[in-house]
Order: structure tokens, then C-alpha cells, then sequence
């Protein structure tokens, strides 16, 4: 498993902070200090992190700053906007991502095909609720899964089969739990106090495929999940997993039952050690 913190510039991390808040749990007011630094900022990766970031903080000038930024001159900003207006859902982008399909840089060009893949075809909104009843007095860190799906070609069979391997490993792993949803006064005032902490996990499927190997081909699955303090909405590092077994020969069925069963394996291979992980986060 590999892992690896982003971090954003310096300036860009400060009015961040400034924007998540007081504001947390509104909708940031027009013109917030995130779309301006995709806007106006002459760094591309703090442009890229802007876009990435407006997500999880909502802003009513987001999906007009992000359409813009379709035409960034850098890459990865351009592929940024693309991959957060799938994130909003903003089915008005279709047109503007559309227009920039042809774009001269492949990665670019791919991150659009996913984003109009994902908003021509609409998956319903998933729903995690506990496996079975949360122990909150043995719960340090609460994660509530974000946007997981397919990210390889939007397939939803495959993303709920990731977001049920993503509730059950999250399920019952003692300091670990899925976030319940309403949390009661004593959760809360542990929040307070720092001794419970809160975190969002995004990121999906990336792609099942097959591999040559001695023997004969194999199948093999990779996950990249994102994970984010919460409320500040900061990126705090990313785990990665993968599995492989056989390729099968039978039929549809058959590849399936397999392409389960190594989703589950690449998720529980990501979040193996995922309560180390975040006892280390700042």
C-alpha cells in the first residue's frame, strides 16, 4: 500500500482555512476566496487544488469558475475542473465539457470523458448506513464515505459493489468507525474536545483489468481512496490497494463474481491500516 500527503501552497491553505470556517455550513458566499485562487492564482497546482477543493466547499460561482477553467492553460487544472464538476453534478457543464473533449492533452481529454460519463448517466445517490449499531465510546475516528464510484468507466454495478466493500471494512474495526449520521451530545462534545475526530474518504475505483503473469493471464483490481479532515475539508494523504486472482473463462457471470470479490480485497487492502494512519494526521 502506498501513501502520500498533498499539500497546498501556503497561501492557498490559509484562505482555505478562512473559507471552511465560519462558513462550513453554508454555502460560501459569491466570489469566496477558493474560486478566487482558481481565478486569479499563478500557481497551477494551487489553481488545480482551487478546483478539486470547490467539491466539498459549495460555492454559487463554483460551476461558472470551474467551466471556465476548462480552458486553463495548464493541464491539470483543466483536468481538475473536469473532475469536480462530475463531483457537483452539474449536468449544465455538459455543454462546456463537451466543448473541450478534444483537448490537446490526453489526461485532459480522459478526465472529461469520465466527467460527461458520469453526468450523461447519472448514478442514484448512495447511502451508508452502519452495518450494525456504532460503540461510540470506543470510536476515535468517525469517516463518512464521500463520492466513490467506478472512476475507470462509470460502471454503477462496480461502484456499489465498492461502496459495500468500503462500509463493511469500515464496519466494526474499534477505533474506526462509519460515521452514523446524527451523533449524540457526548459524541459531540468528544468532537470538541479533540478526542474524536471526523474524516471523509473519496477517491474509487480505478480499474479492473487483466495483467500477463506466469501461468496465464490474471485479473486485477485497483482502488485510490482520498482521505479528508473534516470540517476544515483538508486533504490529508491518500491509500491505495489492489488485488489480483485468475482471469476468468466462463461467462459474464463469472467475471462478476471474481471483479467482486477483488474489489473487496484492493478496498481492505487500502484501508488495512488505515487506524495508524490517521493517529498520525496532524
Amino acid at each position: 500500500m502506498r501513501r502520500g500527503v498533498c499539500s497546498a501552497p501556503a497561501l492557498f491553505a490559509a484562505l482555505l482555512l478562512a473559507a471552511s470556517g465560519a462558513q462550513a455550513q453554508r454555502a460560501v458566499e459569491t466570489d469566496s476566496p477558493v474560486v478566487q485562487m482558481l481565478r486569479r492564482s499563478p500557481d497551477a497546482r494551487t489553481r488545480a487544488q482551487a478546483a478539486l477543493t470547490l467539491a466539498r466547499i459549495p460555492s454559487p460561482d463554483a460551476p461558472a469558475a470551474l467551466r471556465a477553467a476548462l480552458g486553463d492553460r495548464a493541464a491539470v487544472v483543466r483536468a481538475a475542473a473536469a473532475v469536480t464538476l462530475a463531483d457537483l453534478n452539474d449536468s449544465d457543464s455538459i455543454a462546456s465539457l463537451r466543448a473541450h473533449a478534444r483537448d490537446p492533452d490526453a489526461n485532459v481529454r480522459d478526465a472529461i470523458e469520465r466527467a460527461l460519463g458520469r453526468l450523461e448517466t447519472p448514478s442514484s445517490s448512495a447511502r451508508f448506513d452502519p452495518v450494525q449499531p456504532v460503540d461510540l465510546t470506543r470510536v476515535r475516528y468517525l469517516v463518512r464515505p464521500g463520492e466513490l464510484a467506478d472512476r475507470e468507466r462509470s460502471d454503477e454495478a462496480r461502484g456499489e459493489l465498492l461502496r459495500a466493500a468500503v462500509r463493511s471494512a469500515l464496519s466494526n474495526r474499534g477505533t474506526v468507525a462509519l460515521h452514523p449520521g446524527v451523533l449524540p451530545a457526548s459524541a459531540q462534545r468528544r468532537l470538541r474536545s479533540g478526542s474524536l475526530r471526523q474524516f471523509s474518504l473519496d477517491g474509487g475505483l480505478q480499474a479492473v483489468r487483466r495483467v500477463p503473469a506466469p501461468g496465464g493471464e490474471r485479473l486485477r483490481a485497483e482502488v485510490s481512496l482520498v482521505i479528508v479532515a473534516e470540517p476544515q475539508h483538508a486533504i490529508v494523504g491518500m491509500v491505495t490497494g489492489a488485488a489480483s486472482l485468475p482471469a476468468p473463462m466462463g461467462d459474464a457471470q463469472a467475471q462478476r463474481r471474481v471483479e467482486a470479490s477483488l474489489i473487496a480485497s484492493a478496498v481492505q487492502a487500502a484501508l488495512r491500516d488505515v487506524e495508524s494512519y490517521l493517529a498520525q494526521t496532524p
